[in-house]
């Protein structure tokens, strides 16, 4: 069911999850566009390659398929694309698929990377709105407040962010990919091709 967004702010795994209706300000094709333009498309890409993993998890450990990770470990790991603690980092290889538990650090750490970006989403579409109702009226308008305030998702970040001393929140976006981000900015990256990479990942029966 997809949700309403009338002045409220949705939640950003609403968001991911593609629960927000198409036609918001707030939904997953415009968040994905702000990914491209702040250099951060890989960590969502990242973000949902894990979480394909993790849904097919007893699939990949059955029939002990590394395929797809091999992938994943190379492109955004062994690439330095996405940053992980270390952790993380010493207790995987690419030959061998994480347990679960890692995943699902994995997964909880770059969402908290996509929530910082995801709070200035929404702090541009709060001052866009601002703009529109002051140059609709001549009359003051009070202030919407901080961006995440009203979003249920803050809480479940901002102490995992602010405690991780081990990576720095001035490298969020380790995105190297400048000239992947204009083609998608110009129009040649395919966003039909970006949306249907994650509708989600069929595990491979290859293996390593």
């Amino acid at each position: 069911m997809l949700s309403e967004v009338k002045g409220n702010i949705p939640r950003l795994h609403d968001i991911l999850d593609d629960k927000v209706a198409p036609q918001s300000p707030y939904s997953k094709l415009n968040f994905v566009q702000y990914l491209v333009t702040k250099h951060c498309i890989e960590n969502y890409e990242f973000y949902s390659e894990i979480i394909a993993i993790i849904n097919n998890y007893d699939f990949y450990k059955r029939h002990h398929t590394t395929a797809d990770w091999f992938s994943i470990y190379t492109e955004y790991i062994e690439g330095e694309v996405v940053n992980l603690p270390d952790s993380l980092l010493n207790n995987i290889t690419k030959n061998e698929l994480p347990d679960l538990e890692s995943l699902k650090q994995m997964e909880k750490t770059v969402s908290g990377y996509l929530y910082m970006t995801y709070c200035e989403f929404v702090a541009g579409i709060k001052k866009e709105q601002e703009i529109a109702i002051e140059n609709y009226s001549s009359s003051s308008v009070k202030s919407l407040g901080s961006p995440c305030s009203t979003s249920a998702t803050s809480e479940e970040y901002e102490g995992d962010i602010s405690s991780d001393a081990s990576i720095s929140t001035k490298i969020v976006c380790k995105c190297n990919s400048s000239d992947k981000c204009e083609k998608y900015r110009h129009g040649h990256g395919g966003w039909t091709k970006l949306t249907n990479k994650f509708k989600w990942r069929r595990p491979s029966h290859n293996t390593y």
